[in-house]
């Protein structure tokens, strides 16, 4: 049958002081990876409404720049429009 050391040596001492500094590590590694990806999050987040904000204006720059072009093209359909009753007077008094 076997029996257990009840005695405490000092390679006991030095394992269980090795395990409970390796958990010890793993631990803190935990929480500042944690606060890490937390702070990541908080990054990403400011990023999107960033994002958002710029698409917000970039859309109403497109809405202005569509409407500035279309009154360009009414503005050249007109003057199509009067140049070829110009060109049409001229060809009726030339004959």
């Amino acid at each position: 049958m076997a029996e257990i050391d009840k005695r405490i040596t000092l390679g006991s001492m030095i394992s269980t002081a090795a395990s409970l500094a390796g958990m010890a590590v793993i631990f803190f590694t935990g929480v500042f990876w944690i606060g890490a990806q937390d702070q990541r999050i908080a990054d990403h987040a400011s990023r999107i409404e960033a994002n958002a904000t710029n698409i917000a204006a970039l859309s109403e720059r497109v809405r202005a720049i569509e409407t500035i072009s279309a009154r360009q093209d009414e503005r050249l359909l007109l003057i199509l429009d009067t140049v070829r009753k110009i060109e049409a007077k001229l060809e009726r008094t030339a004959k």
